[in-house]
Formats: structure tokens, C-alpha cells, sequence
């Protein structure tokens, strides 16, 4: 503490540097809270379009020899799990990603069973 200042004035002081330092906390926490969102809307990109080259190929070529029906079974199942749990826990990149995965793996899992 500051000497020299009534224990009052120090208090006020110390009550003056912790709402500072708050301040600073909230903004902080509210920028790493954008760029933290910013990062999950990035990767929920990049992994659902990831899934649309194979959708478009076995849509063009009608060739789906070399796909794993287990894997998209098991891929469809999955991201159906993760859209549920985006939508309980209301959070926005999970349920953009998961709803366009899951149209693009079903799409690709639907070929896979039609042109077997």
C-alpha cells in the first residue's frame, strides 16, 4: 500500500486498482472470447468442407468401390452426436459445422449404398 495515506484512502486505492485490473481482465477475456470463437468457426470450416470433395466426386464418377461404408456410417453417426450436443450447449460453430457435415457425409453415405 501507499504510506502516508489514511487506511481509508488506501482501501479506496486498492478498490480503484482492482476495478482497473478488471476492466483490463474483461476486456481481455471478451477479445480471447472472439478470436477463441473466431478459431472454432475456422476449423469447423475447414473440416466440413473437407468432406465435400468425396461427396462430389462420387456424385460426378457414380464410383463409390473405394469408400468405407463402415466409416461413413460410423462418421454419420458421430457427427449427428455432435450436432445434438452444439444444440444443448447452444453453441454456434458446432451446430453451422455438424449441420453442413452431416448433409455432405449422408449425402456421400447415401451414394455409397445406391451405387454399391
Amino acid at each position: 500500500m501507499h504510506f502516508g495515506l489514511s487506511s481509508n484512502a488506501q482501501f479506496r486505492y486498492f478498490i480503484y486498482t482492482l476495478n482497473v485490473d478488471e476492466k483490463t481482465i474483461f476486456a481481455n477475456q471478451n477479445i480471447n472470447m472472439e478470436l477463441t470463437t473466431l478459431i472454432g468457426y475456422a476449423a469447423a470450416g475447414l473440416t466440413t468442407f473437407g468432406l465435400l470433395p468425396q461427396a462430389i466426386k462420387a456424385w460426378q464418377t457414380r464410383q463409390t468401390k473405394d469408400i468405407s461404408l463402415a466409416m461413413y456410417l460410423i462418421m454419420v453417426s458421430g457427427i449427428s452426436l455432435w450436432l445434438v450436443y452444439g444444440l444443448i450447449q447452444h453453441d454456434g460453430p458446432l451446430i453451422a459445422a455438424n449441420s453442413v457435415s452431416l448433409v455432405f457425409a449422408s449425402f456421400t453415405l447415401y451414394l455409397k449404398l445406391k451405387h454399391k
